[in-house]
C-alpha cells in the first residue's frame, strides 16, 4: 500500500484515523487524538493521550511499536528511536523495529536490556557495564551516556566507566544529553552546564 493513497481523516469527533483514498475503507480505526508522519520516513506515529500511549505503524500500516509514555525522535535520513523511562525501540524509515546496532554500526558499545534492567554490552553482546539501571541512553557523539537508577541520572564513558554515579534529578522529558559532567542544553543557543 503507497502512502499517496492514504487520507487522514477525522472519523470520530476529536479522534484521527487512516482511511485508504481509493477504496474508502478505515486502515487505522479513528481512536487517537492525533497522527503524524514521522519525518523524513514512511512511518506514522499515532498518539491516544488519554492512555498515554504512543503506537508506530509502518509503511504497510502495521502497528509495530506500542509504548507508554513514548517520545519519538528522528534520528537521521533512516532511523528513528521511540523511547520512555523504561524502554526504547529503534525504527526503521518504513517502521521495522531494528537492532541498536545497525543504527550505530560504529560505536564500541550499546544500550541492553536485561530482565528489565539496562547496561552496556559489546557488538558481540559481551555485557561490559551490569545492567542494573532502569534506563540508558545511547552513546552521544561526544562519547558519553545517561545511566538512570531511582529517579537519579548519572554518566558513562565509552569505556564503560562511570563518570558521575547516578545523583542528578533532571526535570526533562526527553532523553538528557551528557559532555564528560556536563549536561548539554540545547535552545536557540548550545552551551553545557554543570550539573
Amino acid at each position: 500500500m503507497l502512502f499517496i493513497t492514504i487520507l487522514f481523516l477525522p472519523i470520530k469527533v476529536g479522534k484521527s484515523g487512516v482511511v485508504n483514498a481509493l477504496t474508502k475503507e478505515i486502515e487505522i480505526e479513528p481512536e487517537y487524538d492525533f497522527i503524524i508522519l514521522i519525518e523524513g520516513t514512511k512511518t506514522l506515529q499515532a498518539i491516544d493521550g488519554m492512555k498515554n500511549l504512543v503506537d508506530i505503524y509502518s509503511e504497510d500500516l502495521r502497528k509495530t511499536v506500542t509504548m507508554e509514555d513514548g517520545v519519538v525522535e528522528h534520528i537521521n535520513q533512516e532511523y528513528s528511536i521511540c523511547y520512555s523511562e523504561k524502554d526504547m525501540k529503534y525504527i526503521n524509515s518504513v517502521g521495522q523495529v531494528v537492532p541498536n546496532t545497525e543504527v550505530y554500526p560504529n560505536k564500541k558499545l550499546y544500550a541492553t536490556q536485561k530482565d528489565g534492567t539496562w547496561g552496556f554490552a559489546d557488538q558481540n553482546e559481551n555485557i561490559v557495564v551490569a545492567c542494573q539501571y532502569d534506563i540508558v541512553t545511547e552513546f552521544n557523539q561526544y562519547g558519553f551516556a545517561g545511566i538512570k537508577k531511582d529517579g537519579k541520572w548519572g554518566i558513562v564513558n565509552e569505556e564503560g566507566e562511570i563518570i558521575v554515579e547516578p545523583m542528578y534529578e533532571l526535570e526533562t522529558y526527553y532523553f538528557p544529553q551528557f559532555i564528560g559532567k556536563y549536561l548539554l542544553i540545547q535552545s536557540e543557543m548550545t552551551y553545557c552546564e554543570e550539573v
